[in-house]
């Protein structure tokens, strides 16, 4: 349960959980200064200060407060005005963008980092059968906390079926229609161009709105877990774009450098928990991808509820780490050592997989003594 306390900058409500810090701040008459609290009982909410996702500092002004709402026949009348600060240094993102000041109502969160972000968006995936054909179905379950997908002009939702990866676009005709033919790209942070091209026709959900299930390889799709996505457009076949945006699932007025990096960095580990439930549950996936010139870890983690070890690769073992956390935090990073290439990580992933093959208990997963961790440490030593 959240620590609360009442201190002179009002009621804040500390998460003491280590891998979710952050402080949500409630409306108090604490908040302003006692002089005017006296003076003035009633008092609303002006405007904002800041923006929404931005970095504040200790005491700086974020909310603009008056002190009562007059019929505009009271010409002569001069409001008086105060303000409430920032409690502490962090993140400030806005609850609402006009609250009611009652005491107990919550005004905003701080957060001390970007990563401390992340949980805010959670992303979830969802591993069943088909009824019928028994075929192996991964989809998204949550999309940076939004159970329909990511919402960024257009809505992207993902899925595999026995090894075939799709990701499904959404649109409405206010965003140009799609057709058949309509193919669909996206600029990484490199500068490299994935384009996707259709696998079904349009489908109508309702009026003027279509789906449209786009085939992606396994290489772009680890490539989607490596880089960043950065923008997107809808191009006809003959070169014509009919829509384009950002990768951004926050409103036009809340974007800014913050909640851009936000977007980007809770898209990319959704697909790294795409991949990584795809590794767990298909036999076959396609893992002959070519990343070349990029240094790459193998890393050993253990989940410390069962005492099951896992073998991986990743060229960031600390936001793995992260990532499959947010699913379940008994996992932990135990070792991890850099090669200078993916080719050269994956050989060793591959003989270390080899070797402890007979305690496999599925995907990357091993059920392996203290022997076996302790030569494995060494090996990645």
């Amino acid at each position: 349960m959240a620590n609360v306390e009442n201190n002179k900058c009002g009621l804040i409500a500390n998460d003491l959980r280590e891998s979710f810090p952050k402080e949500i701040v409630f409306y108090s008459s604490n908040l302003l200064p006692k002089e005017y609290v006296q003076k003035h009982h009633f008092v609303y909410m002006e405007r904002w200060l800041v923006p929404n996702f931005t970095n504040v500092s200790k005491g700086d002004k974020v909310i603009e407060v008056k002190d009562s709402f007059l019929p505009t026949f009271m010409k002569d009348y001069t409001f008086k005005y105060s303000y409430i600060r920032a409690p502490h240094s962090g993140i400030l993102v806005r609850k609402a963008n006009y609250i009611e000041l009652k005491e107990g109502n919550i005004l905003f969160e701080l957060y001390p980092n970007e990563k401390s972000l992340l949980e805010k968006y959670p992303n979830e995936i969802e591993v069943s059968n088909d009824d019928f054909t028994r075929d192996i179905v991964i989809k998204g379950k949550l999309y940076g906390g939004n159970l329909y997908g990511f919402k960024i002009g257009v809505i992207l939702t993902f899925e595999s079926i026995n090894g075939s990866y799709y990701i499904l676009v959404r649109s409405n005709s206010t965003k140009g229609k799609l057709d058949k033919k309509s193919s669909f790209q996206m600029l990484l942070n490199d500068g490299t161009v994935i384009t996707l091209f259709p696998a079904s026709k349009p489908v109508k959900i309702f009026s003027g709105c279509y789906t449209v299930k786009y085939k992606i390889s396994w290489e772009n799709l680890v490539s989607l877990s490596l880089k960043l996505f950065l923008k997107w457009r809808i191009t006809t076949d003959d070169g014509n774009i009919v829509s384009s945006g950002y990768n951004c699932f926050f409103p036009v007025e809340d974007t800014n450098d913050i909640s851009l990096d936000l977007s980007y960095n809770v898209f990319q580990n959704f697909v790294s928990l795409f991949i990584a439930a795809v590794k767990d549950n298909v036999k076959d996936y396609d893992s002959n991808i070519k990343v070349e010139n990029i240094s790459c870890y193998v890393y050993l983690m253990v989940d410390t509820a069962n005492n099951f070890y896992k073998i991986g690769i990743s060229n960031r073992p600390g936001y793995r780490e992260h990532t499959l956390q947010s699913e379940k935090p008994t996992i932990e990073l135990l070792c991890a050592k850099e090669y200078p290439t993916r080719v050269i990580a994956e050989a060793i992933e591959s003989a270390l997989h080899k070797a402890f093959a007979s305690k496999r208990i599925r995907g990357e997963w091993f059920n392996l003594s203290l022997v076996d961790v302790l030569s494995i440490k060494e090996t990645l030593r």
